[in-house]
């Protein structure tokens, strides 16, 4: 089972705010040090630019895999479908995939979490109920086709407001512990369901 640990999105402001609040103090014990000629002044800022870019909201594909991994999943190898790209997830019986989308500079702050379930089971009435009684994760559902049983496929969109997996990890939970839910809900062993056809199936 996947465990994802409570992050805290407010260390990085709680350190910002540590840092400013320090900073006037050791530019008072500088007082008497010369100040730095405008060459020397450029190059202590250049670097800057390059965090400011290293700070941008999101996430990159070898980040989301990594930290997925550490927490316990079993992830494949980034694929694409239809122009985007997607991490395969598994986690014991259960699979699903990770998209990523919106990624300038290969950082990506639009996320989406998607599984597919079949089963002669499902019907459009248990995801109506789904969708009216729990919020965040979202279903539609898909009569069966030929041999094909009814399907249901469930999502949960995320925007990422800043960067590395600081806010990655309270979605993340709710998204597991909401997916066996919705399993039950279907009329599925969470323990014994499995989620073949879940990648290729995520539409706009």
């Amino acid at each position: 089972m996947i465990r994802f640990p409570r992050l805290t999105p407010f260390a990085p402001a709680l350190s910002a705010a540590l840092v400013l609040g320090l900073a006037p103090a050791s530019l008072a014990q500088d007082t008497s040090s010369r100040a730095a000629p405008p060459a020397e002044q450029a190059q202590d800022q250049a670097p800057l630019a390059g965090e400011a870019l290293m700070a941008a909201p999101g996430v990159t594909l070898a980040e989301a895999g990594a930290w997925l991994a550490t927490a316990g999943a079993t992830v494949g190898e980034p694929q694409t479908a239809g122009g985007r790209t997607y991490i395969p997830v598994s986690d014991g019986a259960l699979s699903w995939t990770l998209w990523l989308y919106a990624c300038p500079r290969d950082v990506c702050d639009d996320i989406q979490f998607s599984a597919i379930f079949s089963g002669a089971g499902i019907t459009q009435e248990k995801v109506n109920d789904w969708n009216r009684d729990h919020r965040f994760l979202k279903a539609f559902f898909a009569p069966a086709q030929g041999d094909t049983p009814p399907r249901a496929a469930v999502q949960y969109d995320v925007v990422l407001t800043a960067p590395g997996m600081v806010h990655l990890s309270e979605p993340a939970g709710i998204w597991v512990d909401l997916l066996g839910q919705f399993a039950r809900a279907m009329g599925l062993d969470p323990n014994a369901a499995s989620v073949p056809d879940a990648a290729p199936a995520a539409e706009d």
